[in-house]
């Protein structure tokens, strides 16, 4: 028995509305399922624990990689964490991106190199996201059976 809670990932907004420049492409959207033995508002669903250590790896690998390719995109536009006092990190965003050249080309670029990327890591999660909600869809049918004669 393994309990599943829905997440969805999108790109964080702040750095993009203050950069008029730039262009965030559309359907950056993504929906993952956290696994795990016991999980906030999450839905039990029976499974094997092959199959949990499966849905465990693909969950952490695709959520990696979402988060890997945001960081890179926003590395490329002048997005940087630093260590200060009293704060554990800062985010601070160099306008030398602002100044350079080119920087609707290169801004396009990187967003195509980061779709590309989050779209691959879709493409690999969806076998197991497909397992998944068959199996919500099948815990849903019962518990709505079991609840119905009783009424």
């Amino acid at each position: 028995m393994a309990y599943i809670q829905r997440h969805r990932f999108k790109l964080i907004p702040w750095p993009w509305t203050t950069m008029a420049w730039v262009r965030v492409p559309e359907g950056l959207e993504y929906t993952l399922y956290q696994v795990g033995d016991v999980v906030p508002r999450g839905q039990s669903v029976r499974c094997l624990p092959d199959e949990y250590a499966r849905w465990y790896h693909a969950f952490e690998t695709f959520q990696g990689e979402l988060r890997s390719a945001e960081s890179d995109v926003r590395y490329q536009h002048g997005i940087r964490y630093v260590s200060r006092p009293f704060a554990d990190r800062t985010v601070i965003r160099r306008r030398w991106g602002d100044l350079m050249p080119n920087r609707r080309e290169r801004s396009r670029a990187s967003f195509e190199r980061c779709a590309a990327r989050m779209r691959a890591a879709d493409a690999a999660y969806a076998p197991i996201r497909l397992v998944i909600e068959e199996r919500l869809a099948e815990a849903h049918a019962t518990e709505a059976r079991t609840q119905a004669p009783g009424e």
